[in-house]
């Protein structure tokens, strides 16, 4: 009866027939990936360190105090990462100047700008210290790449802390314009209105009270002045009334003027009646008019008339007491005149006087409100000017503290990624796919074989038990006959087939009958009908 052959020495026969075949994909896939493997590893890694100086200029002057509970390193790191996504990494680029510039545009799609994104890395080496690392093909591009943005992340700090000293002095600038002209305006209304209105100042306010105060004290000692020299008025008055101005010298009696009229035209009748009778008309009229006067002169000496009495004519002299007294009396009239009008003018100047200084809370409001707006325009000027000089020295400070705080350490230079570990790592990984590879195709050629090589196979491929399997010899491998060109494994089971149904004793002995295929290392010996051998 047929034994199965064991799966061991199956897969050991098909690996020895396969040895050629395992080899060279063994040693073409192991070395092809070696080799590959190599070349792409062939890169430099150039890393740029930085240490953050936390004791810079503005935490000597006391500016600033950092408190935070990130350190400084990862500060910057942070920043630096959120920098890289911007323009930032484009200008770096272009400060680079690289033998083939990398485009950082993403419309434009640059494999290179992509696999700078993903090789560039950040990292926080202590609290004060930070990397900047790039993997890159060529050593002289990641040492250019990597000391370009290490130095434009230096100046981007200081600009990025002076940027917002910018925007402070610009808006403290425009502010400072508007300033400068409310405060030119405000003075030019105070200025106006001190020149238009000279006396509402608070020196002549002040000038003003005392002025009236004055007045009105020189005003009281001229009214006492005034009654003293009413007085001394009254007082000659009455001395002047007790005695006469003159004394009778001599005195002489003369006819009223009544009289002397009616006289002188009796005495014209007495010459008319020399050439005229009684009875003329003239001389009528003439006695009508006569006693016309006559009886106004009786009419009047019965009413008591000064000028019907007959005039006395008196000779008089000054009397040297009155003339005196009257002198007196007109020098104090004219004294009391002239001080009624002085009086007169310091109430006048008074009144004007009262009147300023009642219109001074007014003026003084006028005046304050001017005052005060110019003045606090003013102070808010100044508050802005000094302002912006503060801010201007903040700017330069953290300018000069960005550059001071950030330090460059040590030198640049690219270093081959590829070690000892990665080579041993690289060859283990290539044999290991060698052999993959070798017995997957071992695999695969034995799968794709469609020759009878053990019983299994014929049992398989024909459906009929394997009874014995003859061991392949290298004398039995001969030629076929021409006759027979049918397919070994076929040829070989008909023979079989025949020889069964043949006795022992009769079966003839035929090496070319009998001998197994070139093809196949054994001839399997299988009992079977005609009906199978048919089939």
């Amino acid at each position: 009866m047929y034994r199965s052959i064991p799966i061991s020495y199956r897969m050991a026969d098909a690996f020895f027939r396969n040895r050629w075949l395992f080899l060279i994909a063994f040693l073409v896939v192991s070395g092809v990936t070696m080799g590959t493997l190599y070349l792409r590893s062939k890169t430099y890694q150039a890393t740029a360190l930085t240490q953050v100086i936390t004791q810079d200029v503005a935490a000597a002057l006391g500016e600033r105090e950092d408190t935070g509970w990130v350190s400084p390193a990862q500060k910057n790191v942070n920043q630096l990462d959120v920098l890289l996504n911007g323009d930032f990494l484009g200008t770096a680029l272009s400060n680079a100047k690289l033998g083939r510039p990398i485009n950082t545009d993403p419309r434009a799609e640059d494999s290179r700008y992509a696999l700078l994104r993903k090789k560039l890395s950040t990292n926080a080496q202590s609290d004060n210290l930070f990397s900047i690392s790039l993997t890159w093909d060529s050593p002289s591009e990641a040492e250019e790449i990597v000391r370009a943005i290490q130095s434009q992340y230096i100046q981007e700090i200081g600009q990025e802390r002076y940027a917002q000293t910018n925007a402070t002095l610009a808006f403290l600038d425009s502010q400072i314009g508007d300033y400068a002209q409310r405060l030119r305006k405000a003075e030019k209304l105070l200025t106006d209105y001190k020149r238009t209105n000279p006396g509402q100042l608070p020196e002549a306010q002040s000038a003003d009270i005392g002025q009236l105060s004055a007045l009105q004290a020189q005003l009281d000692n001229m009214k006492i002045t005034a009654h003293d020299s009413a007085a001394q008025k009254t007082v000659l008055e009455q001395r002047l009334a007790q005695i006469k101005p003159q004394s009778i010298m001599e005195q002489t009696a003369a006819p009223s003027p009544l009289n002397i009229q009616i006289n002188e035209m009796k005495a014209q009748r007495d010459k008319l009646l020399t050439h005229m009778l009684p009875t003329h008309p003239v001389v009528q009229d003439m006695d009508a008019q006569i006693a016309a006067l006559e009886k106004e002169r009786d009419g009047k000496l019965k009413a008591g008339a000064a000028e019907a009495q007959d005039v006395t004519h008196t000779k008089l002299q000054d009397n040297p007491e009155w003339q005196a007294l009257h002198q007196q009396l007109v020098q104090a009239t004219i004294e009391q005149q002239t001080q009624a009008m002085q009086m007169g003018q310091l109430a006048q100047k008074i009144a004007q006087y009262q009147e300023r200084v009642k219109n001074i809370p007014a003026e003084q409001r006028a005046l304050t409100d001017k005052t005060r707006d110019y003045k606090v325009v003013q102070a808010q000027y100044d508050s802005l000017l000094q302002r912006r000089e503060q801010v201007q020295m903040e700017g330069n400070l953290a300018r000069v503290s960005a550059s001071s705080s950030l330090s460059p350490i040590g030198y640049i230079h690219a270093e081959p990624t590829t070690g000892r570990t990665k080579m041993i790592v690289m060859f283990v990984g290539s044999l290991v796919l060698g052999l993959i590879i070798g017995l997957v195709l071992v695999v695969l050629s034995e799968w794709a074989d469609r020759s009878l090589r053990y019983g299994t196979d014929a049992e398989r491929a024909l459906g009929v038990p394997v009874l014995a399997v003859v061991p392949d010899a290298a004398d039995l491998r001969l030629p076929p006959p021409a006759e027979d060109r049918r397919p070994g494994g076929l040829r070989r089971l008909l023979a079989a087939s025949k020889k069964q149904d043949v006795p022992e004793t009769d079966q003839e002995s035929d090496p070319v009958r009998d001998r197994p295929a070139l093809d196949a290392p054994a001839v399997p010996a299988m009992n079977a009908s005609a009906e199978g051998a048919q089939s």
